[in-house]
């Protein structure tokens, strides 16, 4: 398509903009805050198995406000296993 349409684009800069966008345009399901807290306060364990990008996936819960009620998290690119890999959990 690039090629087609003769446009001139830095591949580098096309990926950081996507990371970049993709981190700021996070959105919450409705509620999703809540039930977090009431699992934590009901002292139950919240854990997320993601074969997200690691930076965008922790940017994305701090920006949301959830990472407060996250106990742990598994990046699949990190632990160098893929869903549903068992010794993922």
């Amino acid at each position: 398509m690039i090629e087609k349409f003769n446009l001139a684009f830095d591949a580098n800069i096309l990926c950081e903009k996507y990371l970049k966008y993709l981190i700021e345009n996070s959105y919450l399901i409705e509620d999703s805050s809540l039930y977090l807290e009431t699992l934590g306060l009901n002292n139950k364990h919240v854990g997320i198995i993601t074969n997200g990008i690691h930076d965008v996936q922790y940017a994305r819960l701090k920006n949301t406000g959830l990472m407060k009620f996250i106990d742990f998290i598994v990046v699949l690119v990190d632990c160098g296993f893929a869903k549903p890999h068992r010794a993922i959990f």
